[in-house]
């Protein structure tokens, strides 16, 4: 039995260890921080912070937005992108409340959308 319980406990760390990284992935905010240098950008570009965001699956998005809304305004951007896949291609969702978070998004700082391929294949 003694041998046994080794790849027990391998096996049982292994799927907790998997199962943390999945949580962290899907229900933690994660920001990384890019310095961008070209002689080609105009002055008036320098130092100006982008805050990019992309994938949030409405209504399926495992952060609310209210949580993101303090993290995009913690940043103080002077500039937020949405580049796609901010609704689930197959689910319904409310446009109201993605309409609210987008408000809320102009209110911090100019914003721009372009469509991903769920927002190309959705009905909504």
């Amino acid at each position: 039995m003694k041998h046994r319980l080794g790849p027990l406990v391998k096996t049982a760390l292994c799927l907790g260890g998997a199962l943390a990284y999945y949580y962290y992935q899907n229900y933690c905010l994660q920001s990384t921080h890019y310095i961008l240098e070209s002689p080609v950008y105009p002055s008036q570009m320098e130092g100006l912070k982008i805050v990019h965001l992309s994938d949030l699956n409405l209504p399926e998005q495992k952060v609310p937005f209210s949580q993101l809304i303090r993290k995009v305004k913690k940043e103080c951007p002077g500039m937020i992108a949405l580049t796609g896949n901010l609704i689930h291609q197959e689910l319904a969702f409310n446009p109201q409340e993605l309409k609210a978070f987008a408000s809320e998004l102009v209110a911090i700082a100019p914003t721009f959308m372009v469509y991903g391929d769920h927002e190309v294949q959705s009905t909504y």
